[in-house]
């Protein structure tokens, strides 16, 4: 069965291609392939972000109020499925936790919508249901927008790294319409030019050969939030197209 809690630390670095090439080379044979990339193929994420009508969870995240924040999202890697893991993720002094339950995609909307109670079924994680079902009944949850990008993952091959997984994002893609992950990964890249999301993510903290290299292609670690930056771009260009009304 897939992993349903994740519990880590989570560090972003937004590479050049130059720096991409660099690390790849870096990781030598401390670094294996998943098994979905083999063959140099990228996988496709997709995901549905929910959100409050007046947009409370990214605001939130985007100020760093507090010292917990969350986020709701729809997550599929086949669009010809009917089933999709609804998760909820976590982050507290910068630990990430995830938790996440399989349920069929018809089910969803009418779960964190309407409160719905969502049909037993052998693939529902129950507590995790139970979990969201109550953050769905403290604020009312709508679909806001889709984010699908493009991954290369790596594990770490190292009996000591055996936490350990970088994974690489390109062709960060967004849409606020066509709101059901069926419809596929198409979009508008969020992302103006050529850079790569680099992940870093561990349970305890990131081995030393891997922070001498993230230092050697001079890569920084930076704030990166795939729906708090489409969020921005989203209201920036609300505002520019309200003063263009009144210009």
């Amino acid at each position: 069965m897939a992993t349903m809690v994740f519990n880590r630390y989570e560090m972003k670095f937004l590479l050049t291609p130059e720096q991409y090439e660099k690390m790849k080379i870096g990781f030598g044979d401390k670094m294996k392939l998943d098994p979905y990339n083999e063959g140099g193929k990228l996988y496709t994420i997709m995901n549905l972000y929910y959100d409050t009508p007046k947009d409370d969870l990214v605001s939130i995240a985007l100020t760093h109020e507090g010292k917990y924040r969350y986020k709701v999202r729809l997550r599929s890697y086949d669009p010809n499925l009917p089933t999709a893991f609804l998760e909820v993720k976590k982050k507290v002094e910068g630990l990430v936790n995830k938790r996440r339950s399989l349920m069929y995609i018809d089910d969803v909307d009418p779960f964190l919508e309407e409160h719905v109670d969502v049909p037993d079924s052998p693939i529902l994680q129950k507590q995790i249901v139970h979990e969201l079902n109550v953050i769905a009944h403290d604020q009312t949850l709508v679909p806001k927008v889709v984010l699908c990008y493009d991954r290369e993952a790596y594990f770490g091959t190292q009996p000591e790294d055996g936490d350990l997984r970088v994974t690489f994002d390109r062709n960060i893609r967004s849409r606020r319409y066509d709101l059901d992950l069926r419809l596929g990964s198409h979009g508008e890249n969020i992302l103006k030019d050529d850079r790569i999301l680099m992940e870093v993510k561990v349970e305890r903290s990131v081995p030393l050969w891997l922070a001498h290299l993230i230092s050697s292609v001079g890569a920084r670690k930076q704030r990166f939030s795939k729906y708090g930056t489409e969020f921005s771009q989203y209201i920036t260009a609300k505002q520019e197209e309200k003063e263009h009304e009144y210009a």
